[in-house]
């Protein structure tokens, strides 16, 4: 998290626009992954203390990685909404 402060810090300092999101992942490649292996709580305060300093640094940030119905399409090729973001 050091590093994530460090780098809001650099942007302010030198007066880059910053603008912060967590990335959609696809419900079945990647949040169900999550919970078999028994990490969503640790992801769930992963984002929490990102939260937390964007917060505290007077900046949004924008999640993502909830499920939608683009994070849970139909794994299949072609996918329909591969790309968008």
């Amino acid at each position: 998290m050091n590093d994530f402060k460090e780098i809001i810090n650099i942007c302010k300092k030198n007066k880059i626009k910053i603008k912060l999101y967590i990335s959609p992942a696809h419900a079945n490649l990647d949040g169900e992954g999550i919970l078999s292996a028994n990490l969503y709580e640790e992801f769930e305060n992963w984002k929490r203390d990102i939260s937390n300093i964007v917060y505290n640094s007077n900046l949004k940030i924008i999640d993502f990685s909830g499920y939608n119905n683009i994070t849970t399409e139909k794994v299949k090729t072609p996918m329909i909404n591969l790309g968008i973001f």
